[in-house]
Order: structure tokens, then sequence, then C-alpha cells
């Protein structure tokens, strides 16, 4: 029995290194501050374009290249929100104090005949000194890519990638 054990560990170990991500995601940050603070953050999530044919696939039921009210509806409540089980990917702390959110003004929209693009707004007041925000897929079924040049802002940040030793993430740190 011990050997029986001992393969299944060592298997189920060499298929971990073989995982990897199955969608792409570029992910782009529009910074609105007031007061010296941050108030908004507009999110667009750019996904690759083999994720984005199966999904127009599933999507727009009329073959039209855009999406109606109806299936805009159906990504929202059937793709869009069961997300908030994994915070949307994003994890917001200021002074080490996590930021809870619930996005808004969610939108999906077919970019070039290309790419599915998800956008959406996070709405919170708080000071930009000590603000981080973290993006990552721990399951490691997508792959978020941040770059600076994804990013709009007034106060100045930079963009750190974070090795998770399975996963990788990045960070975005503003700084005073």
């Amino acid at each position: 029995m011990p050997i029986i054990k001992i393969f299944g560990g060592v298997l189920v170990f060499l298929t971990s290194l073989f995982s990897h991500p199955h969608t792409f995601i570029d992910t782009y940050f529009i910074v609105t501050s007031q007061n010296d603070k941050i108030s908004k953050l507009h999110v667009k999530w750019k996904f690759d374009e083999m994720t984005s044919q199966l999904m127009l696939m599933e999507f727009d039921q009329n073959g039209d290249l855009s999406f109606d009210k109806k299936e805009l509806a159906f990504i929202e409540l059937s793709y869009f929100l069961p997300l908030s089980q994994f915070n949307y990917y994003t994890d917001i702390k200021s002074n080490n104090t996590k930021i809870d959110f619930i996005p808004i003004n969610f939108n999906a929209v077919f970019e070039n005949n290309t790419n599915l693009v998800y956008e959406f707004d996070i709405m919170f007041d708080t000071p930009k000194e000590n603000l981080q925000i973290d993006i990552a897929d721990e399951d490691m079924f997508s792959a978020f890519m941040v770059k600076e040049k994804f990013i709009k802002s007034p106060i100045p940040f930079k963009v750190e990638g974070i090795d998770n030793d399975f996963y990788f993430s990045y960070r975005i740190v503003f700084k005073k």
C-alpha cells in the first residue's frame, strides 16, 4: 500500500509541473484621482485571440460580432459575476488592509473582430499612499499580464512581477 501512495504522490507532483495557463489576459487600468485619493479604477481585460474566438461562439448568439443587451446580461451573469469567488483575481490593499469591492459598469465587447474585452469600474475612496493592487490567478488557468504601458495614472506607480513558485502575479504599487 505505501508504494501506491508514493506513486500517486509522484504522479500528482509531475502533473503539477506541466500546469500552464489556458487563457492570457492583458490587464489595463485607468486611475482616477481626486484630492490626493484614488476614487476609481477602470479595468480592462483583453483576452487572447484563441480564447476570444471560443467565447465569441458561446456569447454571440446572433453572429453579428457584437453583444446585444440579452447577450451582455448572459455574459455578466454566467461568466463575470461568478468570478467574485476569486475576488476578480484582484486584491487591493491600503496600508496592508484589504479593500473589498464590487465591480460596477460591466461591459463586454468584441474589439477589432479579434479580442473579447471585459471592462468594469472599481469605485473607492482611499489615500494614494501605500496602495497596492495584486493581480493573479493562483489556479494558473489564466495568466494576467500587467505592463507599465497598460496603466494610465496621474499618480506615480511601479509594476512589480511577483514569483509565487507555482504562479506568477503582478503588483502595482502607488508611490507618494
